[in-house]
């Protein structure tokens, strides 16, 4: 069980609640605590459960700094732009999101600032019980309105369930991990987050849409990574999806409870076969290409193609990427740049203009005779 600990902590934001906060041998010498802050986002709320000194870390980016930052940036509980979606009831799914125009590759679709974060630290050092309770807290802390969203969110079983039970169901269930706010930190630490407008949209292994977490906003974006027709559905992907049909099967039943009805979990048998030989090749290129001195060109525009027959459209500007370094290898600056273009146009809807492939990409665009990969394979 967790100990209260009492004491002050020294907090460089003035959080609106502050839970008591618990310990235990298995956090080592961490407290876990809940922090609530109703006038973020213009007054959508925020709460975090972690530990004071990474409380700290959050609150020093963007969005807890500067208040206007955040502006426009949530749309679901007072909208301001026409939505290009809708939330309907679906036949045997429950709720989900339907385009309600065409949606072109590349475009915003939605976006919400974080409702209730809790690092992974606090739930593998509490309680079950205490974990529950102060995840159920930090719902609670939130605006009513807010608040209401988050607890409506499906979960399984709830006629049967304590609040306490249905708040850490709804995290569990409905939660999207979002990695360390800290750079080049030895024991990162990932967060458990509900963004409950985002957390709508249902579930594919070959999805239409891509999304990424921003630090400095706070917030998840979702954009379209193909285009796609008014009335279509709207998909994330829960899991790798560069995995075999069983896998995948598995993984969504054992982790989320249901068996996954997506267009490529349902291929028939050959369809689906030829579907897992593409994946194990994938697998192969994707090994020897990031090999140094191991790959070629040919061997990038194989993987770009497997990734469009496999629907995989989140995954092509890494495609793109290895062959802008391919082609950069072998004194062909044109092609190289050709790619390292798409590889942006690709990757900015996957994670943003600071991705990692992106920035490299823009370097190599700019001027692939300076590019670290510039003639190489000579």
């Amino acid at each position: 069980m967790g100990t209260a600990v009492s004491g002050k902590h020294n907090l460089n934001h003035n959080w609106t609640y502050t839970s008591p906060c618990f310990t235990s041998p298995d956090l080592e010498d961490d407290e876990i605590c809940v922090f609530t802050d109703l006038n973020f986002a213009q007054g959508r709320g925020i709460s975090v459960v972690t530990s004071p000194k990474r409380a700290n870390v959050i609150t020093s980016k963007r969005a807890f700094r500067d208040p206007e930052f955040t502006r426009g940036v949530n749309q679901d509980l007072v909208r301001t732009i026409p939505a290009v979606y809708e939330i309907k009831e679906l036949p045997g799914k429950g709720l989900g999101v339907l385009a309600t125009r065409l949606i072109r590759r590349g475009e915003l679709i939605m976006a919400n600032t974080a409702s209730v974060m809790a690092d992974v630290k606090s739930e593998e050092g509490l309680s079950e019980a205490k974990f529950q309770a102060m995840v159920s807290a930090a719902a609670e802390s939130l605006p009513a309105a807010h608040r209401n969203a988050v607890m409506r969110l499906s979960i399984h079983n709830a006629n049967t369930l304590t609040d306490a039970e249905i708040a850490s169901k709804v995290m569990a269930i409905n939660a999207y991990s979002v990695d360390d706010p800290r750079d080049d930190v030895a024991d990162p630490v990932k967060f458990s987050t509900i963004f409950p407008e985002l957390s709508r949209i249902n579930h594919a292994c070959r999805p239409n849409t891509a999304y990424f977490f921003d630090w400095e906003t706070m917030a998840q974006y979702v954009y379209a990574v193909v285009d796609i027709p008014p009335g279509e559905e709207l998909s994330v992907t829960y899991i790798d999806g560069i995995v075999s049909r069983e896998e995948r099967l598995e993984k969504l039943h054992v982790t989320w409870g249901f068996e996954c009805s997506c267009a490529q979990c349902t291929l028939e048998s050959p369809q689906a076969r030829a579907s897992d030989t593409r994946i194990k090749q994938i697998k192969a290129l994707v090994d020897r290409l990031e090999s140094p001195g191991r790959g070629n060109p040919g061997m990038a525009e194989l993987l770009i193609s497997l990734y469009k027959q496999e629907k995989l459209w989140g995954s092509l500007y890494e495609g793109y990427t290895f062959a802008a370094i391919e082609y950069n290898r072998v004194d062909d600056p044109w092609r190289a740049m050709k790619n390292a273009q798409l590889a942006i146009e690709h990757g900015i809807p996957v994670g943003g203009e600071n991705l990692t492939d992106v920035v490299e990409m823009r370097s190599l665009a700019e001027n692939p005779w300076e590019h670290w990969s510039w003639n190489l394979a000579a």
